[in-house]
């Protein structure tokens, strides 16, 4: 969701003392982890609100201009570890070093596209496409109607085409 391994551990932190602090507060309606699924979830999605507000805040300023410095922008999605298929394929020696290039660059391409989604598109994304939860956990885990899930979903692949294709 972020593409930053350090802000992920940051928030992964925030997240976990809010699950701490609301466990009192769990009623056992959903599966635990979906339940602290949707606390981190939402603690990344208030982050890149927030991060984009700051962003959009820092237009008006001049390049170079006091307040400028250090503004973080949402840079591309990459974990620095390869998938688990290319990670294998790595591993036994299949690619030869173009192919290898080639692929980080797909990759690279990818991990752009994601980044520029809308935050809410990128969860969509992320939740089911990366993590493989199914409809009715993410419908459980961002408050929303499994139907709603789907469409959303369906507006979140159109997106990253469109984003691959430009």
């Amino acid at each position: 969701m972020l593409g930053k391994p350090d802000l992920a551990t940051d928030l992964c932190q925030e997240a976990m003392l809010k699950i701490i602090g609301g466990l009192h507060s769990y009623d056992g309606s959903a599966a635990l982890t979906t339940w602290m699924t949707r606390i981190a979830m939402n603690v990344c999605l208030t982050h890149l609100r927030s991060e984009k507000i700051r962003r959009h805040l820092s237009l008006d300023q001049a390049p170079g201009s006091p307040g400028t410095a250090g503004k973080s922008h949402s840079g591309p999605i990459t974990s620095g570890a390869p998938s688990t298929s290319i990670g294998a394929s790595l591993a036994s020696g299949e690619l030869s070093g173009g192919e290898r290039v080639s692929q980080d660059e797909e990759r690279e391409r990818v991990a752009h596209a994601l980044s520029s989604l809308e935050p809410d598109q990128r969860a969509m994304l992320v939740l089911r496409d990366i993590r493989g939860l199914e409809y009715a956990q993410i419908a459980m885990v961002l408050g929303i109607a499994e139907g709603t899930v789907k469409s959303r979903l369906f507006r979140a692949r159109a997106a990253l085409r469109t984003a691959l294709s430009d």
